[in-house]
């Protein structure tokens, strides 16, 4: 997301300038110049030739056996998953237990990377339902970095785009986000919550507490994941009559309508 990004421009911009000069990335231009790319020693002249590789998707399918090689490299392997997830999305699923990899990776110089792991899990949805652990384990505060808020915001999001699949595990941990210090990170789980199925029954408590949180958008996906529920989210029926005097309209406009379907006959 918006953290992601900054990272990634961060990255690339960094750089040198006579670098950039001799960077053989600069006269590729064809899939076997940056093949040839993706072995220089440089890790940003990686990145940026698996990038490239990435945005030609299947008519870049010769540089397969390349990146494939790459998975390998602990320092390029996020980089590489990305570009093959278009290159070839029949290696989706081989890339999954690579992605968890890096998502567990504990040098501190990579949090970038357990970022992207964690986005890219989600990008998958469904078929990454094996990475739920790891999603979860990420979702855990570790400290008060940007980087530990981006991992946190991007791990959320994953488990809701995985969805139902691994709902018994994630419920509980984004229940526990909805408490985050980061508002980003309770608006992504009260919004990942919407998406898990009827598993997010189990957090009926916390989504309407969530309807007293400071930010609105809290409010305002707390409210809509309770409407989702419907009748099994009849605990929080008190709490979503109180937001109906919200401030905001738009959260106000989804608690009648949660209450609707709870209520309805």
């Amino acid at each position: 997301m918006a953290w992601l990004m900054m990272s990634a421009v961060l990255l690339c911009s960094a750089l040198p300038p006579a670098a950039a000069q001799s960077d053989p990335t600069a006269k590729a231009g064809s899939v076997d110049g940056w093949i040839r790319a993706l072995e220089d020693p440089n890790p940003l002249t990686r990145m940026k030739a698996a990038g490239a590789l990435e945005n030609m998707g299947p008519a870049a399918k010769r540089a397969i056996p390349a990146l494939r090689k790459m998975l390998s490299s602990s320092s390029s392997r996020v980089f590489a998953a990305q570009a093959l997830l278009k290159v070839d999305p029949t290696a989706t699923p081989s890339l999954v237990p690579i992605l968890v990899e890096a998502l567990r990776d504990s040098d501190p110089t990579r949090g970038f990377h357990r970022v992207l792991a964690a986005q890219l899990l989600g990008n998958i949805g469904p078929p990454a339902a094996s990475g739920v652990p790891a999603l979860v384990e990420a979702l855990q505060p570790k400290d008060d970095t940007a980087a530990n808020e981006g991992l946190r915001q991007e791990a959320a999001n994953a488990l809701g785009r995985i969805g139902p699949l691994g709902a018994s595990e994630a419920v509980p941990a984004l229940a526990r986000a909805l408490k985050d210090v980061s508002p980003v990170v309770r608006e992504v789980a009260a919004q990942s919550l919407r998406h898990v199925g009827p598993d997010a029954g189990r957090a009926v408590t916390e989504l309407a507490e969530a309807l007293a949180d400071d930010s609105n958008l809290v409010r305002l996906h707390a409210a809509e994941a309770l409407g989702e529920l419907g009748p099994s989210a009849r605990a929080a029926t008190s709490a979503l009559r109180r937001a109906l005097e919200d401030e905001n309209s738009y959260v106000r406009t989804a608690a009648g309508a949660a209450l609707a379907r709870i209520e309805a006959k």
